[in-house]
């Protein structure tokens, strides 16, 4: 089992970095973003890419939030691919966890560094996750499919009644294609759990940001990276929570 978990750890670095290294191109297609973030727009170094490369070859980058993202993203899916096999086993719930743990790193990474949710990492794990409703038994297949709908549905119906009312957009289309894509790995119960986590990280978070000056109220605040924090919560702890929950209430 530890080398198994060694094995599974390493992987999950390597598809960090792999997954770093596709934000960083995404990031370059964002108008003003490649100087933003202190990349050159004529050429791109793969090398940049990877985790304390720019701390170590250019330590006047090491504070920059490019550096660190490099650092935190392959970090924190080596230990979320290790938590999920330690959780799950090497099940097929094993296999939707990790799907789900790239799709929404990648999802948040970008988020925070174009303010954009890149679709295309949404688009693999909804397909992925329409094959795995019928190819794997380990859950009833209407209740994925009713996760996909809600997740989006729901997203989208708090976002017309927050421009009705206050004018604003509450989440962008981004948030609302993350929230159906993973609902259909999650299912319905877990996918309503993760958007009331989410939308719980997503006020602290602005709060946050808002005290320390880091954002304006007229201004964008990334909400997907909120969202994903909700979706790894419900990946892990969901089930737990919805039974204590149920159980308390006298439901179960």
């Amino acid at each position: 089992m530890s080398v198994l978990l060694a094995i599974t750890a390493v992987l999950g670095l390597i598809i960090g970095i792999v997954c770093n290294i596709l934000v960083d191109l995404f990031c370059r297609a964002e108008n003003g973003n490649a100087e933003a973030y202190g990349q050159n727009k004529s050429k791109f170094n793969v090398l940049e890419s990877l985790p304390f490369y720019l701390a170590v070859r250019h330590p006047s980058k090491a504070d920059s939030l490019r550096s660190m993202l490099n650092i935190t993203q392959p970090v924190l899916m080596t230990i979320l691919y290790g938590f999920a096999a330690l959780s799950f086993g090497y099940s097929a719930a094993f296999v939707r966890a990790i799907t789900l743990i790239t799709a929404v790193s990648v999802s948040a990474f970008t988020d925070i560094r174009a303010n954009i949710i890149d679709n295309r990492p949404l688009i693999a794990a909804a397909v992925l996750g329409a094959i795995f409703m019928f190819a794997f038994n380990d859950s009833v297949w209407w209740h994925m499919l009713l996760g996909g709908v809600a997740g989006g549905i729901l997203l989208f119906v708090l976002n017309l009644l927050s421009v009705l009312f206050t004018g604003n957009i509450g989440f962008g289309g981004g948030d609302i294609k993350m929230m159906a894509a993973c609902g259909l790995l999650l299912g319905w119960k877990l996918t309503l759990f993760a958007e009331i986590a989410g939308i719980i990280f997503g006020a602290v978070i602005a709060l946050v940001m808002l005290s320390r000056g880091k954002a304006k109220k007229e201004g964008y605040i990334p909400f997907g990276p909120a969202l994903a924090l909700g979706c790894i919560a419900a990946l892990f702890f969901g089930e737990r929570l919805l039974l204590w929950y149920g159980s308390m209430m006298g439901l179960i």
